[in-house]
């Protein structure tokens, strides 16, 4: 009986949390945004994968926030292998990169997004820019290379409408390299 209560102990021992490790990690796994219309990726060249940063809000954030209520919070896409660079919804209304610490400072909040979930995997993503309620989204562009590019449109919060195809985005497994397996 000591035995097995020895042996329960340490293996109990060997799962418990690691006292020097901090209890919030500020990174989520890396994922790839791609909308759910056309398979599109958020991204820039081989730049193609994001971690999650949480953001806590802040009054400044709040104020005038038509989703306030949502108590959905807010997050920041932080391009993998960086601390300090962010997608970022510039004021072209193209999407780009910025420091995002230097965007906080800022107040602008380009580099901050809410994650709207729907009754699917796909989600929506909504960017705090100019009235804090327009959400990621697909259109149609002639002038592009693919004839399609990602700017940002209202969302769609009405409960009784389905979600417009072209707002909805997966956060998906992270863009690699793929190898080929030999038989």
């Amino acid at each position: 009986m000591r035995k097995l209560l020895a042996i329960l102990m340490l293996t109990l021992s060997a799962y418990a949390d690691d006292p020097e490790l901090p209890d919030f990690v500020e990174f989520t796994t890396p994922v790839s945004i791609r909308s759910a219309l056309s398979g599109d990726i958020v991204g820039f060249g081989k730049d193609r994968n994001w971690t999650i940063r949480d953001i806590p809000l802040t009054q400044d954030m709040l104020q005038n926030d038509p989703f306030k209520d949502f108590n959905l919070g807010a997050v920041q896409f932080v391009q993998l292998g960086t601390q300090d660079v962010c997608l970022a919804l510039g004021e072209d209304g193209f999407f780009t990169r910025k420091p995002c610490n230097a965007d906080l400072d800022s107040k602008k909040y380009e580099t901050l997004y809410t994650i709207i979930p729907t009754t699917t995997p796909a989600v929506q993503i909504r960017s705090f820019v100019l009235d804090k309620n327009e959400c990621m989204t697909v259109f149609n562009n002639p002038q592009l290379p693919r004839g399609r590019g990602i700017g940002i449109r209202p969302c769609d919060v009405d409960s009784l409408f389905a979600v417009d195809l072209d707002n909805l985005f997966l956060l998906n497994p992270p863009i690699r390299d793929a190898m080929l397996i030999n038989p």
